[in-house]
């Protein structure tokens, strides 16, 4: 569950223009308890925003930017949406996603 959690932030910071390099920046929502510890947790880590900036140019990543179903269940929580959605879900693959993952864990 956790990782579905850093993806849906990872597409958020990219498709809500704040991954920059050298500083980030909050993104204002509903992110809650856990949630947002994650979240102040990878904001504040120029190593962890560098690897989400790199999946910008993902062409899965891309997919899922493009894809309005997706965009919505990310934006709302929608956990069982994403994982049902098979483009959303290729992402758990990802290493990069893998990697921030762990480094989140240290």
């Amino acid at each position: 569950m956790k990782l579905l959690t850093i993806i849906c932030m990872c597409v958020l910071f990219i498709s809500s223009g704040t991954v920059t390099i050298g500083q980030a920046q909050q993104t204002s929502g509903n992110v809650k308890g856990e949630t947002q510890a994650l979240q102040q947790q990878m904001l504040s880590d120029p190593e962890i925003m560098n690897m989400i900036q790199s999946l910008q140019n993902d062409p899965d990543f891309q997919q899922i930017l493009q894809d309005p179903e997706i965009m919505k269940a990310v934006s709302s929580g929608d956990i069982a949406a994403l994982m049902a959605n098979q483009k959303f879900m290729r992402i758990l693959n990802n290493k990069t996603v893998h990697d921030i993952g762990t480094k989140l864990q240290k």
